[in-house]
């Protein structure tokens, strides 16, 4: 018998109460999300913001002469382009190609496509030896969990949880601090980068009038993956698309900057064909559709602009406090609450409620996705499809009823606040009800005067009137 999903406001529940996911956050504050605060302060970051999102979306209206024409100019300079419909053709076109091509050692640039279509444990069940070699997620796999953020895949983790990670499949060693973890995955990775067949990385950016991928990273290993091996594999979601380098640059201006506060990335390679003195000999690229022709087509295109730059999370103060796995999603945060519904399915229908609707997401957003909208349309959605709850149903309907007749709803506060008082006493506050645990966890309630707001005013209003 399968088990209910747990909610959202449960796994959220966990976070609350996790001291090294306090830590870490309250870290990342002072760190990644403040620094992005300062970069995009910059006099010209509005006008940046304005082009890229207008190249984001002009990209989108034309995708299907964009695709044909970077399939077209790829195919030119030796690669051979794939289509895949869905995440589990895709995991099957690169389990073949490795096949093919003999070939059973592979490393990996950080890809949340890959995590998407959960290729990992494809390829290691195909007999493929594969590697993440992003500092983040190769404290992922080690762990055997997920990403809880597309730029920082360990946010919510401590040094001391890292170092406890290092230890238990390193061995022991002085790990007192980042500098000797970093030392000690570098050591740990750079034999596999320079043994492995397979190079397999994603795209941040795909450039129609060159059939190049362009990938952006700060630690290089991307770039390792793309030319050490002798067969490459790109992995692309079919939305990256772009016109040209022109527009490139534009974008470049944005990403690094929303993303980690960095004026420029310390990494953009602009991978194009083959090579026939040196590697790759052999060039795969995957288009992976995976449902974004369906959104593409429906009242959500909009999202498909996003440019992976994790703004929204960084400035989300929902995501903040749970941490990205609380999402239960490759995608966490505002992003996440949107694009996890529409990518895989109503699993995920909770995470649209997951925000307080405060526009901090939208307002940070490079490309200017109107995010709160967007949950609020997939919302009405479920409300349209019927899928509330009857509980929820009743409440809503009791509310509309009472809110749309005066008399009554007068009635009813009125009775509220002389019940609420009388449970508050001398206090004037209430710590705890017992249909609103949740809520009173975190908070006191104060309780509201039994006269109304209008009879405040117009007393005051009398009072200084008065000779």
């Amino acid at each position: 018998m399968q088990t209910a999903p747990i909610s959202f406001a449960n796994r959220i529940a966990d976070g609350v109460d996790d001291a090294n996911l306090k830590a870490a956050m309250e870290h990342a504050r002072s760190g990644v999300f403040g620094k992005s605060d300062i970069a995009m302060q910059h006099p010209d970051y509005q006008a940046w913001s304005d082009s890229g999102a207008n190249i984001r979306q002009d990209a989108l209206c034309r995708l299907d002469k964009l695709l044909e024409q970077f399939e077209h100019n790829a195919t030119a300079a030796g690669a051979v382009v794939h289509w895949a419909a869905d995440a589990a053709e895709a995991r099957a076109l690169v389990v073949k190609i490795a096949r093919e091509h003999k070939l059973s050692t592979a490393i990996k640039s950080k890809s949340m496509l890959s995590e998407e279509i959960e290729l990992n444990r494809a390829m290691t069940n195909a007999g493929v030896d594969v590697l993440e070699t992003d500092l983040g997620e190769y404290v992922v796999q080690l762990s055997d969990s997920r990403p809880s953020h597309i730029i920082a895949p360990i946010i919510h983790m401590t040094k001391e949880q890292v170092s406890e990670i290092f230890a238990t499949h390193h061995g022991p060693a002085n790990r007192d601090s980042k500098e000797q973890l970093v030392a000690e995955a570098r050591l740990r990775l750079r034999p596999r980068l320079l043994e492995a067949d397979i190079g397999i990385t994603g795209a941040n950016f795909l450039l129609a009038s060159t059939g190049s991928a362009v990938i952006v990273t700060n630690e290089g290993n991307g770039f390792f993956c793309a030319t050490a091996p002798k067969l490459r594999i790109t992995l692309a979601g079919i939305e990256k698309v772009i016109p040209s380098p022109q527009e490139l640059a534009v974008l470049l201006r944005l990403l690094p900057r929303a993303a980690t506060g960095q004026h420029s990335t310390s990494y953009v390679s602009l991978m194009t064909g083959t090579r026939a003195s040196n590697n790759p000999a052999h060039y795969h690229i995957i288009m992976i559709d995976n449902g974004r022709s369906k959104i593409l087509a429906g009242k959500y295109h909009q999202m498909l602009r996003c440019i992976r730059c994790g703004s929204c999370m960084n400035h989300c103060p929902v995501y903040k406090i749970a941490g990205g796995l609380s999402y239960n999603s490759v995608y966490s945060g505002p992003m996440g609450a949107v694009l996890s519904p529409l990518l895989f399915g109503h699993r995920h229908d909770d995470l649209p409620h997951a925000a307080t609707m405060c526009g901090a997401c939208s307002a940070h957003c490079p490309v200017q996705i109107p995010l709160p909208d967007l949950m609020r349309n997939l919302r009405e959605d479920q409300v349209a499809a019927g899928d509330e709850s009857l509980l929820q149903r009743i409440c809503f309907a009791v509310w509309m009823f009472t809110t749309t007749h005066p008399r009554i709803y007068r009635l009813a506060t009125r009775i509220a606040s002389v019940v609420l008082r009388r449970i508050a006493g001398r206090s004037n506050t209430i710590s705890k009800l017992p249909f609103a645990g949740g809520w009173f966890a975190n908070r006191d309630l104060v309780v509201a005067d039994t006269k109304p707001f209008l009879c405040h005013m117009k007393q005051k209003s009398l009072s200084s009137n008065q000779p």
